[in-house]
């Protein structure tokens, strides 16, 4: 390497001032006297003094050893095979130890007779400030392409202009399993098949994003598959205004069932308290009622006034009966507890069930479990939970199916993919009652109302069949479940907590 000397360069002390302002600071070398000439101040502030230092000051002094490849090839790229420009960085030591960047350029300005570079001049300019920069961003850059590429939700980055620059794996995955369509980066969303609803919210709402409104969350219910997908949006801002969106997809099924869940056992709650007020008040009136016709049925002569009478009483004791259902959704109808054997139970309601005429065309199976432990419970509410779980698995393949089966085992757990629609006494054995339709299946609106009181999808029915099936499994501390959807039948489960 050349040796080097300091030497006034520029004169000008403007042009000194002005260039140490800039951060940079020249040197000229002399190839044949093998010597250069730096800008005053350039190695005094790196704590060298160059009045101490030797003619002989040696450029490898202050170099990293492992930069000075680079350096040599940079200088023999430009000096001796013609590229435009030497241009090296290199890393310094100071003279008190400490590491600095430095960005050195130079170019031969002069050349002997031969062609041969005789004389350079250049600049070195301090990028420590840059490269420390650089690298903090490069961390960054990398911690949030990890979190990105490993968040548990899904990630897609949208373009002012429609297009996917960007999405995560499990957002794909969302796509793919949620919409049943791929996720492509490139691809522009008005192109993305799977819009949910002709209106296409999603689009619409990425829309309003680009515009920097508010947008809500949305949640999509997706009746194929049985889930739910959140969607939340976001604008992102640039620094010529808002560069694009981002859109975060999170599979909520759980979630929202659970609040689902919530929100029904605190409305069915609410009806129990309202339906055991109202039943007790309409008992009283109804006994009063009866007592008279029976009275007026004492003293009547006989008749047409009989028979209206006696037709009086039927209606009344049926209204009665009503009363008892009504009771027995709110909990209070306590019968006889005795230890029932399930199994025999729904072979027995079986059995009447195909008697009933208008139900006759439906085929009845029955898949019972011979080694179901006798439990104590309400034989009476046990029949009537049979029975109108049955009935209404024959209503529902009136029109469309034709099959009804009727089930019994042990399990040691609640089985998580049916929706819960009442949870009972935690167990580890359960003498799982099941009876399945092959019917037309039950709608998102419906399943969340076919247990309140006076909730009918059938012209002649009275809506208090499914929710005396819910008062009694209360009763029972029993787990209620149902598991259905359009177009695949409907199957309702409940769970009696027994000891092995």
């Amino acid at each position: 390497m050349p040796q080097q000397q300091s030497s006034p360069l520029p004169g000008d002390p403007r042009v000194t001032a002005l260039l140490e302002a800039a951060g940079v600071w020249l040197w000229e070398m002399n190839l044949p006297e093998e010597t250069t000439v730096f800008q005053p101040g350039f190695w005094e502030q790196y704590g060298y003094n160059t009045s101490d230092l030797e003619e002989t000051f040696e450029f490898v002094r202050v170099v990293e050893r492992d930069d000075m490849p680079a350096i040599v090839r940079a200088w023999r790229a430009h000096v001796e095979d013609g590229a435009a420009m030497y241009e090296a960085e290199w890393r310094m030591r100071t003279a008190t130890g400490e590491t600095r960047w430095i960005q050195s350029r130079g170019k031969v300005f002069e050349r002997d007779a031969a062609g041969k570079a005789t004389r350079l001049i250049g600049v070195y300019r301090d990028i420590t400030h840059e490269r420390d920069t650089e690298a903090g961003l490069g961390v960054s850059a990398a911690e949030l392409d990890a979190v990105f590429r490993s968040a548990p939700f899904g990630l897609v980055l949208v373009a002012p202009d429609l297009t996917i620059f960007r999405s995560n794996e499990r957002a794909r995955a969302i796509s793919r399993d949620f919409f049943g369509a791929e996720l492509r980066d490139g691809q522009n969303v008005r192109d993305f098949p799977a819009q949910v609803r002709p209106e296409r919210p999603i689009l619409s709402d990425i829309l309003r994003a680009l515009q920097g409104e508010s947008v809500h969350d949305r949640v999509i219910w997706l009746e194929g598959i049985q889930k739910y997908v959140e969607l939340t949006y976001g604008a992102i801002g640039g620094q010529a205004g808002i560069a694009g969106a981002v859109v975060t997809m999170r599979d909520v099924t759980g979630r929202t069932k659970g609040e689902r869940l919530l929100a029904q056992s605190m409305r069915l709650e609410s009806m129990g308290l309202m339906a055991s007020g109202i039943a007790h008040d309409f008992k009283n009136l109804l006994s009063a009622i009866v007592g008279n016709i029976d009275v007026a049925l004492i003293e009547s002569p006989g008749g047409e006034a009989a028979a209206a009478l006696s037709d009086a009483r039927s209606a009344a004791m049926r209204a009665s009966e009503m009363v008892n259902e009504l009771l027995t959704f709110a909990g209070e109808n306590h019968g006889a507890s005795s230890m029932v054997d399930v199994s025999a139970l729904v072979h027995e309601m079986a059995r009447y069930a195909r008697r009933i005429p208008a139900k006759a065309r439906t085929k009845i199976s029955e898949e019972l479990a011979p080694d179901i432990p006798p439990f104590q419970a309400d034989a009476s509410q046990l029949r009537q939970v049979i029975l109108n779980l049955l009935v209404n698995a024959l209503d529902a393949t009136a029109e469309s199916g034709s099959a009804v089966t009727a089930r019994t085992f042990l399990r040691p757990a609640v089985d998580p993919g049916s929706e819960t629609v009442l949870p009972g006494r935690m167990s580890d054995c359960y003498a799982v009652l099941e009876v399945e339709d092959d019917g037309p299946g039950i709608n998102e609106e419906s399943l969340h109302r076919i247990f309140d009181p006076f909730f009918t999808t059938k012209p002649e029915g009275h809506g208090l069949g499914l929710s005396t099936v819910l008062g009694a499994v209360r009763t029972h501390e029993a787990t209620l479940a149902v598991d259905s959807a359009p177009g695949r039948g409907a199957r309702f489960t409940v769970y009696f907590p027994v000891t092995r």
